[in-house]
């Protein structure tokens, strides 16, 4: 993709613990696009996103490739990583108390993330602008509320303000982490919504990390599905929750709520373990049209968006007596494509 972002080649985790938490990522994401990544708790997801802003914890090791607007992030330590933080990545958590310091004013906070890398304006100087960043997210009397403490405001306007402090230095990618994990059903919608206002606006990329295939559907040009710690589809989000191909994306899809679609089906069976990650397809031991080869050799590759050589065969019509459709059954009852 020209003009990326963000680029991981190859990208591969192993905490202290022994756990593989990514095992090969390959992605890419251009100026102005929004990708979600979805998968259920366990995948790696924030994993990724960590590793993207050289979070990780010490010990943690990590090989391959990770460029922000091609500078490397691999590697780079102290004061140099730091740099990068905000200036060229800006980060929103799920727990919008937990970004504020309760004994500073909002506003304070919003200002101290812009002083990070711009020490230009002086604070005093600066809170006109930062009301008016609070203001183009659609918070009510932004120079009165401003001045207020955390605990004044409620959990939404919080992560609005969280957005705005992790958009204060313009930064050409934005992660959000789950940021509507504490939020009730409206509130998430409101912010969902000023999150995207805000990057379209900025023209910034954004990194969508949610378990929630609506929400990613809703928000992300395109949606990236994790499962223990590798990639298994990868394409337009319409594509994928309309006619999701790889037996993961659709046992996720089978278990929403679908008006008119009849009960969601729970995906049984947890995440492997990630110590000693199993051969082959990681999905294997939970998918209904698993093959005896599915569980050993190598983990497939993603190719054109999947990673899975079944589904690649039917799709094709290699399989003697596969019908080729759009649809299947994803409860196990019948483990191919069907008309």
């Amino acid at each position: 993709m020209n003009g990326s972002v963000l680029s991981l080649r190859d990208l591969k985790v192993t905490y202290a613990n022994g756990v593989h938490a990514l095992r090969g990522i390959d992605l890419e994401i251009g100026r102005g696009e929004a990708l979600a990544l979805v998968g259920e708790s366990g995948c790696g997801k924030s994993t990724l996103a960590t590793a993207i802003l050289g979070l990780l914890p010490a010990g943690t090791l990590v090989g391959g490739e990770i460029l922000l607007q091609g500078q490397p992030v691999v590697g780079v330590e102290g004061s140099r990583l730091r740099s990068l933080r905000g200036r060229l990545a800006g980060l929103v958590i799920q727990d919008p108390m937990g970004s504020f310091n309760p004994v500073m004013r909002v506003g304070a906070h919003v200002i101290e993330a812009r002083r990070l890398h711009d020490r230009t304006s002086s604070e005093r100087a600066l809170w006109p602008w930062a009301a008016r960043l609070l203001d183009s997210l659609r918070i009510p009397e932004p120079e009165r509320r401003a001045r207020h403490y955390p605990h004044e405001w409620s959990g939404g306007m919080l992560q609005r303000a969280a957005i705005a402090a992790a958009t204060a230095n313009h930064p050409p990618l934005l992660i959000a982490d789950e940021p509507t994990a504490s939020l009730d059903g409206d509130l998430a919608v409101e912010v969902m919504e000023g999150l995207r206002e805000r990057q379209l606006r900025e023209g910034t990329a954004m990194l969508l990390v949610t378990h929630q295939l609506g929400l990613a559907a809703h928000v992300a040009e395109r949606i990236a599905v994790m499962y223990a710690g590798r990639l298994v589809e990868v394409g337009a989000s319409r594509q994928v929750v309309r006619s999701p191909r790889h037996p993961y994306s659709r046992a996720l899809l089978a278990a929403l709520p679908r008006p008119g679609r009849g009960l969601p089906e729970p995906l049984e069976g947890e995440v492997p373990s990630l110590v000693s990650p199993p051969l082959g397809c990681a999905f294997a031991g939970r998918c209904p049209i698993a093959e005896g080869g599915c569980g050993q050799g190598e983990p497939p590759e993603l190719m054109d968006g999947l990673a899975c050589p079944v589904v690649r065969r039917q799709l094709v019509g290699d399989r003697p007596g596969c019908a080729r459709s759009r649809d299947w059954d994803v409860s196990g009852k019948r483990g191919r494509l069907h008309g």
